[in-house]
């Protein structure tokens, strides 16, 4: 995280220097004011974090004389330039370990972060053969229809953007555009039949009960049997 210095510099003549203030809208900001004894020039600074509050924001330097005002206005508008990040990346439907049964449909979903907006990419390294494949989709969803062997394997979601930082050399040379990228891995696999019977594996689903209470609840994977059933096993 970095500061942003705005100076409002103000000239003036005689003894009595005019009031300085910075504004947000019709928010008064709190500044310094700096001012050396027997000068004529006069600092208002403000001084606040580089946040994704702040950007897109204009701010104004009220000079207030005697008889006049005079505004002004402190352009561009903020920008604050954040790093690509990706924050996680969601697997649809939810089961532990991410072991899913053949023939599944599963959505990957990855959320990034960071300005300029990110580019998205993936990769994926199968379990099978360990060969990977790179850029497999160019946006931030991946949807796998009829889930099979060949599909289980390491996901990678990739986030990138370009921001320009400027030098404080006083050479263009000095200002370069530097890539941020960052990656985020899931791991896909095949469920073992076994597990799903016993529930091991099962997913938690959201359920409306008749009193209209909801919760987390393990979804019904135990086998049932009909009366008839038992009563065939019995005789």
């Amino acid at each position: 995280r970095q500061n942003v210095s705005l100076e409002c510099i103000v000239r003036f003549n005689g003894i009595r220097h005019p009031l300085v203030d910075w504004r947000f809208g019709s928010l008064q900001l709190n500044s310094t004011t700096e001012l050396e004894e027997n000068s004529t020039t006069l600092k208002e600074k403000l001084i606040f974090e580089a946040n994704d509050n702040v950007r897109g924001h204009i701010y104004h330097c009220i000079v207030y004389y005697p008889d006049i005002q005079v505004e002004c206005l402190a352009l561009p508008a903020i920008q604050v330039y954040v790093p690509a990040e990706v924050i996680t990346v969601h697997v649809l439907p939810v089961l532990r370990n991410k072991a899913y049964p053949l023939g599944s449909d599963i959505t990957l979903k990855c959320i990034g972060h960071g300005y300029p907006v990110p580019t998205y990419s993936w990769s994926f390294t199968s379990h099978k053969t360990g060969q990977k494949v790179d850029r497999v989709s160019l946006v931030n969803q991946i949807r796998i229809d009829n889930f099979s062997e060949e599909h289980a394997g390491c996901y990678d979601c990739h986030v990138t953007n370009e921001i320009f930082i400027k030098s404080d050399g006083s050479s263009d040379e000095d200002n370069k555009v530097h890539v941020f990228d960052n990656t985020f891995t899931v791991n896909i696999s095949v469920a073992d039949s076994s597990m799903d019977v016993q529930g091991q594996n099962a997913v938690y689903v959201i359920r409306h009960s008749s009193s209209g209470q909801t919760g987390p609840q393990v979804a019904d994977t135990s086998i049932h049997f009909s009366p008839y059933a038992v009563g065939a096993v019995i005789s």
